[in-house]
């Protein structure tokens, strides 16, 4: 998996700490950046934000799983 990875979208686990959960509307992470490092494996689906009252969308949940914790470590 990670010889189909690209290097941009790896880098982006060393935003992951063990325990953090980051939304698809944070600006930690490139949406398409977290699709793609959910699609590899190395993050997971931890459920939706539906936003808030104040207009802000919602997004995807995801954190590092145990894979994800090896690759980024290594990096």
């Amino acid at each position: 998996m990670i010889n189909r990875s690209y290097y941009k979208d790896l880098f982006a686990l060393k935003s992951f700490s063990n325990q953090d959960t980051i939304s698809t509307v944070d600006s930690i992470a490139d949406k398409d950046v977290l699709e793609s490092l959910f699609s590899y494996g190395f993050i997971e689906n931890r459920g939706i934000d539906g936003g808030n009252s104040n207009l802000n969308s919602g997004g995807t949940i995801y954190s590092i799983n145990r894979y994800g914790i090896i690759v980024r470590d290594i990096l």
